[in-house]
């Protein structure tokens, strides 16, 4: 799981900067959706967030930002290239997923602090782990109640459903991201199939 704890993002070389632009305009869709599935919001998880230019940009509406980060997370000062949000005034509408895109432009601000660092491992990885451990640490990103495809379903199974059915991750790698057993993790991913195929009715306790 990916640490915790402040980082602080160092000077880059500007071709290490061009690759982490690169980096997020080709991962920041698919991650935006995961997000998305994760925090149980409705709707197009890229609407609002893609850059005219077509490149895929994520970047934050004017008035989508919390006005309280959840607790450990790093203040939005310094946004690594390709997620700055546009200046006040802009016209950009606000995206369909805010609590999404802020969880997404936090995991991918602590990937670019580690970008020298991660040299052959995977980016993309790196910030799935960070997205996974933000929304894990604080109640905050799954606290409102979401209109989204898993919004009820409880958060460890939405997380687990998301993992090994949207993301494709191994059970044992699930079981150890997550700290759980591999049976346990086979378990509630069988729950959240069967929530999602025979939803309980109005009133009733989910089995």
């Amino acid at each position: 799981m990916a640490s915790g704890g402040a980082r602080t993002a160092g000077p880059r070389q500007p071709d290490g900067a061009r690759e982490f632009a690169a980096y997020v305009g080709g991962a920041a869709p698919r991650l935006l959706r995961t997000a998305a599935l994760l925090t149980g919001e409705a709707g197009r998880a890229g609407a609002g967030t893609e850059r005219p230019d077509g490149a895929g940009t994520v970047r934050g509406a004017t008035g989508t930002e919390p006005a309280t980060p959840p607790t450990g997370t790093e203040p939005l000062g310094t946004e690594p290239p390709g997620t700055e949000p546009p200046s006040t005034g802009s016209t950009t509408p606000e995206p369909a997923a805010p609590l999404a895109l802020a969880l997404l432009r936090r995991a991918l601000a602590r990937t670019y602090a580690d970008w020298d660092r991660l040299e052959s491992g995977d980016p993309y990885d790196h910030t799935r782990a960070e997205l996974l451990a933000l929304f894990l640490r604080s109640s905050w990103y799954r606290r409102r109640p979401g209109r989204g495809p898993l919004a009820a379903l409880p958060a460890r199974v939405r997380l687990v459903l998301v993992l090994r059915l949207y993301e494709g991750v191994p059970e044992e790698q699930v079981a150890a991201l997550l700290g759980l057993s591999v049976d346990r993790v086979r378990l509630l991913c069988a729950r959240g199939v069967r929530l999602l195929l025979h939803p309980p009715g109005p009133g009733a306790a989910a089995p």
